[in-house]
Protein backbone atom coordinates (compact mmCIF):
# COMPACT_ATOMS: atom_id res chain seq x y z
CA UNK A 1 0.00 0.00 0.00
CA UNK A 2 1.16 3.34 -0.95
CA UNK A 3 0.06 6.64 1.04
CA UNK A 4 0.69 9.94 0.16
CA UNK A 5 1.53 12.93 3.04
CA UNK A 6 1.29 16.08 2.05
CA UNK A 7 1.94 19.76 3.08
CA UNK A 8 1.60 23.10 1.63
CA UNK A 9 1.32 24.29 -0.97
CA UNK A 10 1.00 20.62 -2.48
CA UNK A 11 -1.77 18.76 -3.42
CA UNK A 12 -2.20 15.32 -4.60
CA UNK A 13 -5.05 13.67 -7.18
CA UNK A 14 -5.09 10.47 -6.07
CA UNK A 15 -8.41 9.13 -5.07
CA UNK A 16 -7.69 7.85 -1.57
CA UNK A 17 -9.18 8.05 1.75
CA UNK A 18 -8.43 11.59 2.47
CA UNK A 19 -7.67 13.43 5.89
CA UNK A 20 -6.37 16.30 6.95
CA UNK A 21 -4.17 16.34 10.28
CA UNK A 22 -4.25 19.82 12.11
CA UNK A 23 -1.44 20.55 14.87
CA UNK A 24 -0.49 17.09 15.31
CA UNK A 25 3.29 16.69 17.34
CA UNK A 26 5.90 14.87 15.57
CA UNK A 27 5.47 11.90 17.82
CA UNK A 28 1.66 11.34 16.84
CA UNK A 29 2.93 12.39 13.21
CA UNK A 30 4.97 9.11 13.41
CA UNK A 31 2.13 7.37 14.75
CA UNK A 32 -0.05 8.17 11.40
CA UNK A 33 2.99 7.02 9.35
CA UNK A 34 3.25 3.60 11.45
CA UNK A 35 -0.71 3.21 10.89
CA UNK A 36 -0.85 3.90 7.55
CA UNK A 37 2.40 1.64 6.50
CA UNK A 38 0.35 -1.09 8.06
CA UNK A 39 -3.11 -0.66 6.81
CA UNK A 40 -4.34 -2.49 3.71
CA UNK A 41 -5.91 1.26 1.90
CA UNK A 42 -4.06 4.13 0.38
CA UNK A 43 -4.38 7.77 2.21
CA UNK A 44 -4.04 10.74 1.41
CA UNK A 45 -2.75 12.53 4.81
CA UNK A 46 -2.46 16.48 4.56
CA UNK A 47 -0.47 18.06 7.70
CA UNK A 48 -0.60 21.28 8.51
CA UNK A 49 0.44 23.20 11.83
CA UNK A 50 -0.59 26.69 12.57
CA UNK A 51 2.92 27.78 12.01
CA UNK A 52 2.70 27.03 8.12
CA UNK A 53 0.30 30.53 8.23
CA UNK A 54 -1.81 28.83 4.97
CA UNK A 55 -5.19 29.14 5.57
CA UNK A 56 -6.11 28.74 2.12
CA UNK A 57 -4.65 25.78 1.53
CA UNK A 58 -6.12 24.58 5.45
CA UNK A 59 -9.80 25.08 3.67
CA UNK A 60 -8.86 23.87 0.49
CA UNK A 61 -7.00 20.48 1.80
CA UNK A 62 -10.24 20.38 4.77
CA UNK A 63 -12.86 20.25 1.58
CA UNK A 64 -10.90 17.65 0.04
CA UNK A 65 -11.40 15.77 3.23
CA UNK A 66 -13.55 12.63 4.45
CA UNK A 67 -12.52 13.50 7.95
CA UNK A 68 -10.40 16.42 9.52
CA UNK A 69 -8.36 15.34 12.82
CA UNK A 70 -7.74 18.47 15.22
CA UNK A 71 -5.55 19.35 18.10
CA UNK A 72 -7.33 21.19 20.14
CA UNK A 73 -5.54 23.33 22.21
CA UNK A 74 -7.32 26.45 21.98
CA UNK A 75 -9.82 27.92 19.30
CA UNK A 76 -8.13 28.82 16.31
CA UNK A 77 -10.09 26.58 14.37
CA UNK A 78 -13.30 26.93 16.02
CA UNK A 79 -14.85 27.34 12.59
CA UNK A 80 -14.30 24.29 12.02
CA UNK A 81 -15.47 22.70 15.02
CA UNK A 82 -19.11 21.58 13.81
CA UNK A 83 -18.47 20.32 10.90
CA UNK A 84 -19.65 16.46 10.90
CA UNK A 85 -16.31 15.39 9.26
CA UNK A 86 -14.02 16.59 12.40
CA UNK A 87 -12.77 14.83 14.91
CA UNK A 88 -10.99 16.00 17.57
CA UNK A 89 -7.88 15.39 20.10
CA UNK A 90 -5.38 16.76 22.52
CA UNK A 91 -5.61 18.43 26.11
CA UNK A 92 -8.94 20.19 25.07
CA UNK A 93 -11.52 17.93 23.95
CA UNK A 94 -14.72 19.61 21.94
CA UNK A 95 -18.30 18.21 23.54
CA UNK A 96 -19.03 15.87 20.70
CA UNK A 97 -18.87 12.74 19.68
CA UNK A 98 -15.48 12.39 17.41
CA UNK A 99 -13.33 12.70 20.28
CA UNK A 100 -9.61 10.72 19.59
CA UNK A 101 -7.34 10.02 22.60
CA UNK A 102 -4.84 10.38 19.65
CA UNK A 103 -4.94 10.57 16.03
CA UNK A 104 -3.83 7.68 14.73
CA UNK A 105 -6.96 6.09 16.49
CA UNK A 106 -9.09 7.45 13.72
CA UNK A 107 -7.71 4.69 11.24
CA UNK A 108 -8.43 1.76 13.62
CA UNK A 109 -12.27 3.24 13.45
CA UNK A 110 -11.90 4.00 9.93
CA UNK A 111 -11.23 -0.14 9.27
CA UNK A 112 -13.52 -0.97 11.92
CA UNK A 113 -16.38 1.00 10.25
CA UNK A 114 -15.66 -0.66 6.78
CA UNK A 115 -15.96 -4.16 7.94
Amino acid sequence: MHSNFVTPPDFVDAKNHTITVVDATADQIDMLVHACRHSDQDYNVYLYNTAMNDRDWLNRAIDLSDAVLINVHDNTYRDFFDLEKVYNFGPRLLVNPRKLSYPAQYFALHIQSNK
